[in-house]
């Protein structure tokens, strides 16, 4: 957590606010955004759409942002990323298309998704120098804090409280809350949450010292990680890898080096192994399965809830490899009762029902959609937002370098890890990460 601390505390409230008048309506609402992104409880459900508050500052972003293009105080800049991201939306358009799914609820989800591919275009042209950047996390800091009281809050309540604490925890699909905590306010499904959380580690441990103290950024890291735990998440291995990368390079960074500090990464990894382990190995009656447990089972590999919803999403790729069978679409259809959680369901007295979800893994998720062509496009997209930052992560500015640390390790953690169990390219926080690695170009040019 040692972070540069040095100049990079807040400023006094009457600084503040003189600061911030003079950011411009559309970054305010940015800001805003960030804020207000845990808060999916308050949101507005219209069918499949979810309506959240910060879907409306991040709207309001965008329509001030044009505003300040068109009376020309703004010049908009045509960019590599701007095309690559023009290309990726208009696959999943393409996906509809082909599929004649385009006057459905599919249109209203691809326009929807519009605003969160663009994200990191609107980011780039927003957030121009360091101390734009240092707003951006302290606004970060606010909302993780924000969903880090809440957790705890929640955890408690649960204990002492249980009418209010329950009905602030999330189950498994179909089955209900157990008798345990699993965390999910303020947001509505604890797997989204806990990607949220591990982005945040990332970013709290990396550039948290920007903004506020060391100290602070340590608390903080520990209600974070404590929330985080208690989704019961397979996030909390990415989030702990995301922690652990940011600890180390950024001690790398200021020349602090410990002889022990390897052993938080090779934690991850070990907490990472075993939760993917338990993933793919499904308990079996005695005799079908390939390790014997005695009379308690065997363990069979390649097997179980997540198999077989995979399976379910490379057979929807494989009939349908070009567009996909359409964005918004579920591509794991199956009647495998592997993946029919809940009461009842998929045992030996039931005929196993239809299930249709998504793939529980973002590549698969996407590959279903929108086919080769948007895979390739969002692959093309990724590299050319990343590709730059990994380098930077040696910077010797401090903003430069906290952030770059915060973006790679956040992607390595909640996108290259969760994202093999979860599909989480609609999260608005990954998009918003992507932001902050397309506005570091803009503090090195400022530098030359």
């Amino acid at each position: 957590m040692d972070d540069v601390q040095d100049g990079n505390v807040l400023p006094e409230a009457t600084n503040q606010t003189i600061r911030i008048t003079q950011l411009g309506l559309a970054f305010l609402s940015l800001l805003l955004f960030i804020v207000t992104l845990p808060l999916s409880r308050l949101g507005i459900r219209s069918g499949s759409l979810l309506l959240q508050a910060a879907d409306i500052f991040l709207g309001l972003a965008y329509l001030f942002f044009g505003f300040q293009v068109v009376s020309g105080r703004v010049r908009f800049r045509p960019s590599r990323l701007l095309v690559v991201s023009v290309i990726f939306w208009a696959t999943l358009v393409v996906s509809l298309v082909a599929n004649d799914k385009l006057g459905g609820s599919g249109a209203k989800k691809v326009v929807a998704m519009m605003a969160l591919v663009f994200l990191p275009v609107l980011v780039q042209h927003l957030v121009t120098d360091a101390e734009r950047i240092r707003w951006v996390i302290r606004a970060w800091v606010l909302s993780l804090a924000i969903t880090a009281a809440v957790g705890v809050f929640g955890f408690l309540a649960f204990y002492f409280y249980p009418p209010v604490g329950k009905a602030m925890m999330c189950g498994y699909h179909g089955v209900p809350v157990g008798p345990y905590p699993r965390l999910c306010s303020p947001f509505l499904m604890p797997n989204l949450m806990a990607n949220y959380l591990a982005v945040g580690l990332a970013v709290v441990v990396a550039s948290g010292g920007l903004v506020i103290s060391r100290n602070r950024v340590l608390w903080l890291s520990l209600a974070v990680g404590f929330t985080l735990f208690f989704t019961l998440s397979v996030a909390m291995a990415g989030g702990l890898l995301a922690a652990a990368l940011a600890y180390r390079w950024t001690s790398a960074r200021l020349g602090k080096r410990r002889k022990l500090d390897f052993l938080l990464p090779l934690g991850a990894a070990g907490l990472m192994l075993a939760w993917t382990g338990a993933a793919v190995v499904w308990i079996t009656p005695p005799g079908q399965g390939h390790v014997s447990l005695g009379q308690k089972g065997d363990l069979k590999f390649w097997d179980g809830t997540r198999p077989a919803i995979w399976s379910a999403a490379a057979r929807t790729f494989a009939e349908n490899p070009i567009a996909g069978v359409g964005y918004a679409e579920y591509v794991a259809v199956t009647y495998d009762p592997k993946v029919q959680i809940g009461p009842g369901r998929g045992s030996a007295q039931h005929t196993p029902l239809r299930s249709a979800m998504e793939a529980h893994n973002v590549w698969l998720n996407v590959a279903g959609q929108a086919g080769v062509l948007g895979l390739g496009a969002f692959v093309v997209l990724l590299i050319v937002l990343l590709r730059p930052v990994f380098p930077l992560i040696r910077h010797t500015d401090p903003v430069v370098g906290s952030v770059a640390i915060a973006v790679v390790a956040g992607v390595l953690g909640a996108v290259a890890y969760h994202g093999v169990f979860a599909a989480i390219e609609e999260a608005r926080h990954n998009w918003l990460l992507f932001g902050l690695a397309a506005s570091l170009p803009n503090l090195l040019k400022r530098d030359a």
